[in-house]
C-alpha cells in the first residue's frame, strides 16, 4: 500500500492486486529517496544513508512508572505549548507503567535522535506533505504527545547508560518521516517533521510524568 502511493513512478494495471508484479525498479527508487532524503536538524542536516548500522537501535521497548500523573496537567501542558489537547477528565490519576516502542534511536555526530516512520495518507500530490500539511497532521493525530513520551524515554535511559548525559549537546532531537512523501531532492523538507524539545520543556513534562 505505502509503496504504491509513492507517486511520481507509473505501476502496470495488474498492480492492483498482484504486489510480486511490481517491477524492482520501483522498490529501488522508492529506497533511493528514503535514504537520500535530507534531513535538516538544528545541529546536522542528515541523510539515512550516512548512518552508521553500528549507531542504530531498532524498536526500543521502554518501560517508565506513573505513580501520580493527573491527566488535567497534561492537557494543561499541551495546551501551554500549543502542542495538542487531551480531555482532562480522562482519568483523574493515572498509576502504573507508561509502555511503548520507538521505531528506532541513531546516533550521529555525538548526538542520540529518535526516529519515527508514519505512514500517513495526506493526498497524492508531494504537495499534500509540505511542512503546513505535516503540522497540521502532527496535530490532528496528537503525535507531540507521542514524541513527548518517547523522548522522556530516551533522556531516561541515556542517564543510566551515559556518563555526564547532558540533554542540550548530546539528544538531537525527534524526526518523523511521512514516507509517502520522501523524495530525495526534498529541498522544502517535504514529508519530514523535526523537532527538539527544549530543557524546560522536558523537565516539566518529567514532573507531570513522575
Amino acid at each position: 500500500i505505502i509503496l504504491r502511493s509513492f507517486n511520481n513512478i507509473i505501476l502496470p494495471n495488474d498492480t492492483a492486486t498482484n504486489t510480486n508484479a511490481i517491477p524492482i525498479s520501483f522498490y529501488q527508487s522508492f529506497l533511493e529517496h528514503l535514504a537520500q532524503a535530507k534531513i535538516h536538524t538544528e545541529s546536522d542536516t542528515i541523510m539515512l544513508q550516512n548512518i552508521s548500522r553500528n549507531a542504530i537501535m531498532h524498536e526500543l521497548e521502554f518501560y517508565f512508572p506513573l505513580e501520580n500523573t493527573q491527566s488535567q496537567l497534561i492537557a494543561q501542558y499541551l495546551d501551554a505549548y500549543e502542542i495538542g489537547h487531551i480531555s482532562d477528565h480522562m482519568y483523574d490519576t493515572i498509576v502504573g507503567y507508561m509502555n511503548g516502542l520507538i521505531d528506532m534511536i541513531f546516533e550521529y555526530n555525538n548526538r542520540f535522535y529518535i526516529l519515527d516512520w508514519k505512514t500517513n495518507y495526506l493526498g497524492n500530490r508531494l504537495a499534500d506533505y509540505t511542512t503546513e500539511a505535516i503540522a497540521e497532521a502532527m496535530l490532528e493525530q496528537n503525535y507531540h504527545l507521542q514524541y513527548m513520551i518517547y523522548t522522556l524515554a530516551l533522556v531516561k535511559y541515556l542517564r543510566l547508560r551515559k556518563p555526564n548525559f547532558d540533554y542540550e549537546n548530546d539528544f538531537g532531537g525527534v524526526i518523523y518521516l511521512f514516507i509517502r512523501g520522501i523524495r530525495k531532492d526534498n529541498s522544502a523538507n517535504e514529508g519530514v517533521f523535526y523537532t527538539k524539545p527544549s530543557v524546560e520543556q522536558i523537565e516539566l513534562f518529567e514532573k507531570i510524568m513522575s
